[in-house]
């Protein structure tokens, strides 16, 4: 993390470190949330969100037993804090020496690791290596896997469920970026509501909802059921995170996803929606899975690719 500083008034000083805290903080709606996706504890999430109330002269959140929730000077801050990151960013990429490798990469990934990061770490790259040229590609798992075997010059970002039985990659490289807890969203009110953590075999005769467009999130969360859970009785999609969150709270069913994207679609909902809900990690030896980069033997000596693996590498560092 940046732990530079910037002048934001007279005589006052915020580091950038404290802004990424923020931000954070924000997105993951509560503080011990925003702790275990930046890797420190809540007693330091909570010691810097006093240090910019103190530094900034304002309240940014309302505390309570529920949780937090942003004032309008907090949401001033969150989107002060955006800006200024994405100015410094702006700033090291303009004067920072870019590479001059050349090559081609078509990059494949599917929507699921698109949304979490891969967008960003593209656009990041293309700026980076402006010699390289890049087709960013999201598709089916599957599909994804099938076009990077038939092109020249491709890779892929893919999840990959920590079974061996899930599907074979004997044809690949494989280089693991990070990896996801499989997590299930429950109401409160419901049989799991008051759980640390559930099985699979306690949500075996379970209904079950993914919020996604097609395909139960491009096919991986289909095997990930049909690997897991011998009798669902029932499999909803919901395109929208309106539909996903009411046949939780109404319909009783059961959201299947990882911690940090459930995290993320909570974040985006109603005060109200995010009370009567709680994420609940499954822990299972199936309840793991790697975000792993995908090369086709041979091709991993690729100029072009090695800057792709040097590069993620650096970003999920």
């Amino acid at each position: 993390m940046c732990v530079c500083v910037i002048p934001i008034g007279r005589g006052l000083v915020v580091k950038l470190e404290y802004l990424e805290y923020l931000i954070m903080l924000q997105k993951a709606g509560s503080i011990n949330k925003s702790a275990a996706l930046l890797h420190t504890s809540p007693q330091n999430v909570s010691r810097v969100l006093r240090s910019l109330e103190d530094e900034l002269g304002v309240e940014l959140v309302h505390r309570s037993l529920s949780g937090i929730e942003f004032t309008e000077a907090g949401v001033g801050a969150v989107d002060l804090g955006i800006k200024v990151l994405e100015l410094m960013e702006a700033y090291k990429l303009q004067y920072r020496h870019k590479s001059q490798t050349e090559g081609k990469l078509n990059i494949f990934a599917t929507k699921i690791q698109s949304a979490l990061f891969m967008n960003d770490i593209v656009g990041k790259f293309t700026k980076l290596y402006p010699r390289i040229s890049v087709d960013y590609i999201e598709n089916d798992l599957f599909i994804c896997l099938e076009k990077i075997r038939q092109m020249e010059h491709s890779v892929g970002l893919v999840p990959v469920l920590d079974d061996d039985n899930f599907f074979s990659l004997e044809d690949f490289s494989v280089i693991p970026v990070n990896p996801e807890r499989i997590a299930v969203l429950v109401a409160r009110n419901s049989a799991f509501g008051k759980q640390i953590e559930v099985t699979w075999q306690e949500l075996n005769n379970g209904k079950f909802v993914i919020h996604a467009r097609n395909n139960i999130e491009d096919g991986f969360w289909s095997e990930v059921l049909a690997h897991s859970i011998e009798n669902v009785e029932d499999i909803a999609l919901a395109s929208t995170g309106y539909l996903f969150f009411n046949k939780i709270l109404e319909e009783g069913y059961i959201g299947l996803g990882c911690e940090r994207t459930s995290s993320l679609s909570e974040n985006m909902q109603r005060r109200e929606v995010r009370e009567k809900t709680r994420i609940i990690p499954v822990m299972d030896v199936n309840s793991t899975f790697q975000n792993c980069l995908v090369i086709p033997n041979g091709f991993g000596n690729d100029p072009a690719v090695e800057c792709l693996v040097d590069f993620m590498k650096r970003y999920s560092a």
